[in-house]
């Protein structure tokens, strides 16, 4: 009887996880959930990274095209005689002001567009010069729409490369390294939205002075 009565107490505690048990799960759970975490910094800070290389591709481009064609792409006047294009790509000049026009407009029509164009069919960018519409995408998200001068987003007329629709995490941590961190002044500044610092939850439009 004795017996029975201690076989049965012996299951009833075993029926549950020790704490050493559970400490043990836990750990293990605490460690993956660190790993994923940490990949996915590893992650983010990689695509900051091409970003922020990608943008100072742009910048390099932009002025060695003006060292070197003695105008700015997309307003430059002789692109038509001067830049090499492939079998069916059509190269159409600027007005040669030194205004790049266009705004955020992608098609090669306008300037804003055809900025991008010259600079690959330059040799300065990859890209396809064929293509009619110049966006490409970022690796924040978004898009990088055109190059164009105007003075949007931080009252400043300036030639500025225009980017929409990019995390604005990314955003907010481009000002803060490379400028003054106030979305609405110096040389990265944000087009539309409201306040004085970056929606980190948004996507947003990020104009580069150049």
């Amino acid at each position: 009887m004795n017996t029975l009565r201690l076989n049965k107490a012996s299951q009833q505690k075993q029926t549950g996880f020790t704490l050493i048990e559970i400490s043990i799960v836990l750990v293990i759970i605490a460690l993956l959930l660190g790993g994923v975490m940490k990949g996915q910094t590893l992650v983010k800070n990689a695509k900051y990274n091409s970003w922020v290389s990608e943008i100072e591709a742009y910048r390099t481009a932009f002025f060695t095209f003006e060292a070197t064609y003695g105008g700015l792409p997309g307003d430059y006047k002789y692109a038509e005689d001067r830049l090499d294009a492939p079998a069916g790509v059509t190269v159409t000049s600027g007005g040669g002001d030194g205004i790049i026009g266009g705004g955020g407009n992608t098609n090669v029509r306008y300037e804003s567009g055809r900025a991008i164009q010259h600079l690959i069919l330059a040799g300065l960018l990859k890209g396809d010069p064929s293509r009619l519409n110049v966006e490409t995408a970022t690796p924040v998200g978004g898009t990088y729409n055109s190059i164009a001068t105007g003075a949007w987003a931080n009252g400043k007329t300036a030639h500025k490369l225009l980017m929409y629709g990019v995390s604005g995490e990314m955003a907010k941590r481009l000002d803060a390294d490379l400028d003054d961190g106030n979305p609405l002044t110096g040389s990265i500044a944000r087009h539309q939205g409201r306040g004085e610092t970056w929606d980190t939850n948004a996507f947003v439009n990020v104009f580069v002075e150049l």
